[in-house]
């Protein structure tokens, strides 16, 4: 979400459409061919600060619904919106449809729009002309490491919170080398973008690694990284 773009200031849209408004377990089902779990928080799953809040954004049409009414939208005044996705993954056209289905029992209009992949990074990251989109965010080690896609003090920051406490939260993990504090400001950082509806993330990607039960000490790491260092082999 563009989280300054119009309509979408407003936290109650926001949690409307992205918490309580996407079948995270249909998509998962249907588009993602059951290969992933539903996620709703920022950290990926096999992240050193993963948090799965998942629980805290269950499919519930009619709170999207009375949070839309709110905010001044219905039937007579349809939420109308545009899910900007790129084509070089069919699973985002199959993941649009499913999103397009069911916002319409809100009542929610929602067109999709499909662009070759230069143009949308230029509609999305440059021009931030995007309400909605999709993308398959790569997968870090924490939070911090893709930061820069919120952090208002950089360029970048497209998903564009311009929060002073979501800057001020980032700030503290950066002025401390303790993990454990570290991941603490995470796990508060990422309640917080759920509360305020700022990231809806839909499911963790389908990857896997597997090791033999003689492999001692490997992390899995998802797709970021592939580490040996502290790998032994108990043969």
């Amino acid at each position: 979400i563009n989280n300054q773009r119009g309509p979408w200031k407003d936290a109650r849209v926001r949690k409307a459409l992205g918490c309580y408004g996407i079948d995270r377990a249909l998509i998962v089902k249907s588009a993602l061919r059951g290969l992933a779990a539903p996620w709703a928080t920022f950290s990926a799953p096999g992240a050193r600060d993963a948090l799965d809040l998942t629980s805290e954004c269950p499919f519930d049409p009619a709170r999207a619904t009375q949070l839309l009414a709110e905010a001044g939208y219905g039937p007579q005044n349809p939420f109308k919106f545009a899910m900007t996705i790129q084509n070089t993954d069919p699973a985002y056209v199959d993941i649009a449809q499913v999103m397009k289905t069911t916002y319409a029992q809100m009542d929610v209009q929602m067109d999709i729009q499909l662009l070759d992949r230069a143009t949308w990074v230029n509609q999305f990251t440059l021009k931030r002309v995007v309400d909605m989109t999709l993308q398959d965010t790569i997968p870090t080690l924490d939070l911090n490491a893709n930061s820069h896609t919120f952090y208002s003090k950089t360029f970048l920051d497209y998903y564009m919170m311009k929060d002073p406490k979501v800057d001020a939260m980032l700030e503290e993990w950066r002025s401390t080398i303790d993990p454990r504090k570290q991941i603490e400001i995470s796990h508060r950082l990422q309640r917080y973008f759920v509360a305020q509806g700022y990231y809806p993330a839909i499911s963790g990607a389908p990857f896997y690694q597997a090791t033999r039960d003689y492999v001692k000490g490997f992390v899995y790491l998802n797709k970021i990284i592939f580490t040996l260092r502290d790998v032994w082999l108990d043969k």
